[in-house]
């Protein structure tokens, strides 16, 4: 049995993320012993670099009593993963939708990130390296490690078409030349059958014995009997109008494509980036219960990643607002 706050790999299927950002994650000093398990002891200030590198999977919480936004942070450490915290709500508001839609398609979101602190008198904590929630992937299908990768277009100038020769008759095997069309052989017997027409109708002489008028019979009628003479039927001939044109042949319209919806703008970050809480950003915050005259405050403890600009860390110990 794996011992008490391990989780199995029960999604062993995990998508790359976007790693060009930073973003901090809270609740680390509730997982000090997870973290330093992770970390295998090592302080992170120990190293050359001032981090030690980690593997981390997002996983959203909607179902989660405080937070149905919450993203909880773990670390994939020897085939398991173990919770090292949490994003801030914030900033997990602003990811969790695109994390529920890569969960749909059957994957978690994974990403690198830093294990810092650990160092004598200080805690150890994490950041991640994230993109901003407009850049995560979609419509992925479950492959593993799958990034969405830009079609660029070749710089190169387009081949022109090339002009299609009509094909060739093809020749019979033996090399024997192909017979004209039939066309071609019934207008040269219609030639000579209307020559020898002519000819034969110049040669023979003319007959000047007049032709007899043919003898019509004509059966008796009887008295009582109307004689209807007989005369040919005249021609039928239809109207003018009843003819009508070929219909014009439109050509079909194209509609227009609809306009790409336009992006909406990120919002702007409402937590300053140089805490691993969210501490506001404003011209000026102090801790929460202390003597300082705001006009923002923060309740502690909140740990100092980047610069301390509010000077909340009066001992220099990377914990501000103890």
């Amino acid at each position: 049995m794996p011992p008490s706050g391990w989780l199995p790999v029960y999604h062993p299927t995990t998508c790359a993320l976007p790693a060009n950002g930073r973003v901090a994650v809270v609740g680390e000093s509730r997982y000090q012993s997870v973290l330093r398990t992770a970390a295998h002891g090592i302080p992170a200030d120990a190293s050359a670099a001032g981090i030690l590198p980690a593997t981390a999977v997002l996983v959203p919480e909607p179902d989660n009593q405080h937070d149905a936004n919450a993203v909880r942070v773990d670390l994939a450490v020897d085939g398991q993963q173990r919770t090292v915290g949490y994003l801030s709500r914030p900033t997990a508001r602003r990811y969790q939708p695109g994390l529920l839609a890569l969960l749909a398609a059957g994957v978690l979101g994974s990403c690198p990130a830093d294990i810092v602190g650990g160092g004598l008198g200080s805690k150890y904590g994490v950041v991640l390296r994230l993109g901003p929630p407009e850049s995560l992937p979609r419509n992925v299908s479950g492959d593993p490690l799958t990034i969405p990768i830009p079609i660029q277009r070749s710089s190169s100038p387009r081949e022109p078409a090339r002009r299609q020769t009509p094909a060739r008759p093809a020749q019979p095997a033996g090399g024997t030349p192909v017979r004209p069309s039939r066309r071609k052989q019934l207008w040269i017997g219609a030639a000579v059958v209307g020559a020898l027409m002519l000819i034969a109708a110049i040669s023979t002489p003319r007959d000047s014995t007049p032709t007899a008028a043919p003898t019509v019979t004509t059966a008796p009628v009887s008295a009582g009997e109307a004689v209807v003479p007989l005369s040919p039927a005249p021609a039928t001939q239809l109207p003018a109008d009843s003819v009508q044109p070929p219909a014009a042949t439109q050509k079909p319209v194209t509609p227009k494509p609809a306009p790409a919806p336009r992006a909406d703008p990120a919002p702007a970050p409402t937590c300053n980036s140089n805490y691993s809480g969210c501490v506001p950003i404003a011209r000026d915050v102090d801790c929460a219960g202390g003597s300082g005259d705001g006009p923002a405050y923060v309740r502690g403890p909140v740990r100092v990643i980047g610069s301390d600009v509010y000077k909340l860390d009066a001992d220099n110990d990377g914990v501000a607002c103890e």
